[in-house]
């Protein structure tokens, strides 16, 4: 199964998948099975080579569009739930953390 050809991304595929197209009108359902192998091959490769193209641009893109990580970074729990849900949750993440470090701690000891 391969994706909608109409998308633009595949472009180069084009003369390729007009073939095919040619391929299986030409000929009888039978002959159909096996005569277009190398055409529909072909197409295969072409839209693999094209979506490895759009992955390496996409992640490209990724990359450099750091905005948004940097807002999440900055997001302060005040900003998110209000000033004193915000000091709750930064109280309650403490509390948590003091709670595992006495655990470590005793599981160290208690070795």
């Amino acid at each position: 199964m391969h994706p909608n050809l109409s998308d633009p991304n595949y472009i180069d595929c084009t003369d390729i998948i007009a073939a095919l197209s040619n391929c299986h009108q030409e000929l009888n359902f039978m002959e159909r099975q096996f005569g277009c192998n190398n055409i529909q091959e072909s197409m295969n490769k072409c839209l693999h080579e094209a979506r490895m193209l759009q992955r390496k641009q996409n992640n490209a893109k990724a990359r450099n569009d750091n905005s948004l990580s940097q807002r999440i970074k900055n997001v302060k729990p005040e900003d998110a739930f209000g000033a004193e849900r915000g000091r709750e949750i930064r109280e309650e993440y403490a509390r948590q953390y003091r709670l595992k470090r006495e655990r470590d701690v005793s599981f160290t000891i208690n070795r």
